[in-house]
Formats: structure tokens, sequence, C-alpha cells
């Protein structure tokens, strides 16, 4: 086959630069001994940042556990690191569901941290890593490192009934007399100051206050993620106060975006194993255990792992 000789000279200086790669690799046992993966296994613990309350991904039940998907892809993490299990033959030995759960919380501490600092808190060690549905972007990526998706979005409106009639498509909030909330440092905050530069933005730490403003009508509107609002809008009061822009029909979103696991750069083992967990719970079966772990719905544990959990957590929850 015949090759020019600017491709065969690219082609080995790639070759070469991947074998290089490898070597520096191989040749430093302190990358591997500096990983956050072996930290956590040291300390016994892992830390997560997350921006709680956000339902349907991380908030607080009213027993006062934290719980929503992202939670629960920490607690199957703890689980995978530290070997946790009612079987014969795991690492740490529960006695049963109410013991193995109680085993991974001990091994996870969820930090509270604001969305919009929540890169800063990990780089300056505050946690291990986010799980805080925060979305994968170019700019972002220049200070953490982010892993494969493991939720696809994207952000649309919630409006106030008393807009029903005015609003109808995303243009109509494009007008000086509008009032659109958004949570700080979000890519909704992106998407609304640039899809609609004539309406007041105000803007808000918290997502559940942000969705309050408008459920009391002070408000007209609330941009975030599909996935918050789709589950929200299954809430009584939320319902009855407004709606998804703009109708079943032309339920649009303004952005398409992918959920990752951030943690800090220049950690390849780190990435690799998270890479690999969401991968393998994409598909696992869901045995069991971990249907029990979980309380997974017979219909849910039909799927693999993940996308039972996505749909227990994104479609079936009720607020």
């Amino acid at each position: 086959m015949y090759i020019r000789k600017r491709n065969l000279v690219l082609i080995i200086a790639l070759l070469i630069g991947l074998g290089f790669t490898g070597f520096l690799y191989a040749s430093n046992p302190d990358l591997a001994k500096s990983s956050t993966l072996q930290s956590v296994l040291a300390n016994d613990k892992l830390q997560i940042c997350s921006d709680v309350p956000f339902s349907p991904f991380e908030f607080k039940s009213n027993q006062g556990q934290f719980v929503g998907l992202d939670i629960d892809i920490a607690r199957f993490a703890v689980r995978a690191m530290f070997g946790i299990g009612t079987a014969d033959g795991s690492a740490v030995q529960a006695k049963d569901t109410a013991d193995e759960d109680k085993l991974i919380r001990q091994r996870l501490e969820v930090i509270p941290t604001v969305f919009d600092v929540i890169r800063v808190a990990l780089n300056q060690g505050n946690c291990d890593l986010i799980l805080s549905d925060i979305t994968a972007t170019l700019p972002r990526a220049l200070t953490v490192n982010f892993t494969d998706p493991y939720v696809e979005t994207g952000q649309i409106a919630y409006v106030s009934n008393k807009d029903k009639g005015k609003v109808v498509n995303y243009e109509d909030l494009n007008k000086p007399e509008m009032i659109i909330d958004i949570e700080t440092g979000t890519t909704g905050e992106l998407a609304v100051r640039a899809r609609f530069p004539k309406a007041e933005i105000r803007g808000f730490d918290n997502a559940e206050l942000a969705l309050a403003d408008v459920v009391n009508g002070t408000a007209d509107a609330f941009v975030i993620d599909d996935t918050l609002l789709k589950s929200q809008i299954r809430r009584p009061n939320v319902a009855a106060a407004g709606f998804l822009c703009c109708t079943p029909q032309n339920l649009q979103p303004l952005t398409k975006e992918k959920i990752s696991i951030a943690i800090r750069q220049g950690d390849p083992d780190f990435l690799t194993w998270l890479n690999l967990l969401i991968g393998q719970m994409d598909l696992q079966p869901v045995t069991p255990e971990l249907k029990a772990l979980f309380g997974l719905s017979d219909a849910e544990a039909e799927l693999p792992l993940l996308p039972a959990l996505r749909t227990h957590w994104l479609i079936n929850f009720q607020g």
C-alpha cells in the first residue's frame, strides 16, 4: 500500500509519542502513588463535592440521608472500591442490605458545595471528585478532567402560569418585561444570557430557590436541566404553578449536554478507574442484592444498573 512520505512521518511521530507517554507512566511509580484513588483507599473514605439540594440528583431524604442519582453512583463507587457486599467472599462483609448501606455510607462523605465555586473547591482539595449534575464543557475542561458521560440532558424552561398564553415559544421570553431565574455558574446561565439578552436575569446560588421564585409568581421563568424540571413538574405544587416551555409538541431543549464526573487534572489512574466504573454500571445486571440496595422496582431491575438508576430517579421519582 502506498503511503505518502508526509503521512508516514506523522504516523511514526504519533507512535513515538504514544510510546514515550507509556514510558513516562511506566517509569514513574510516583504518579500512581499520588493518585486520588490511592488516597481514597488509604483514608477509607470517598469525599464528593455536590450542590445539595438539587433533586433528583442530590438532596436529603425525610430521614436525613443524602439520596439521588449522583449519590447512588457514589454509593456504587464506594461499594466497588472497598469490596462491600453481602455475598460470601466480599472484602467487607455485610450482614444484610441495611448493614451494607451503613458500611457504604460510613465510607462516603458528601460535602455540600455551591455550584458556582464547586470546581475551585475540588482543586483546593476539599473533595476527591465532583458528582453534581455537572456538564462537561471545553472551558471547564481547562481546569478539571471529565469522565465519560453518564446522563445526556439539555436546558429547558419552567414558565409561570401567569404567562400562559403569552409564552408559546422561547422567543416570547426574550422581552424586557420577562424575569428569568438561573442558578449561577451553570450552563443554564450561559444559555439564558446567550438566548434571552433582552430579559431581566436573576441569579440564585441554589436551583430550588430559583424554582420556588417562579412557583411563587415572582419570576416568569427558570431555565435549568430538563432532567431536573421533568422531575420537579411531577410535584403537585410545581405542576399547579407553571408549565414546561413551550408545549409538549415543541419541548425542544435550548442546548444538548452531557453530564460527567469531574476530577482534578493529572490523575490518569483515577480517570481510568471512574470510566471503567461508568462502563460497568452501564452493563451490570441488577442482582437481587443491588435491587434491594438501591430500592429499585421490578421493572427498573430488568434494566442494567445505570439505566435502571436513571429510570428510577429521572423518570419514576415523584419528588
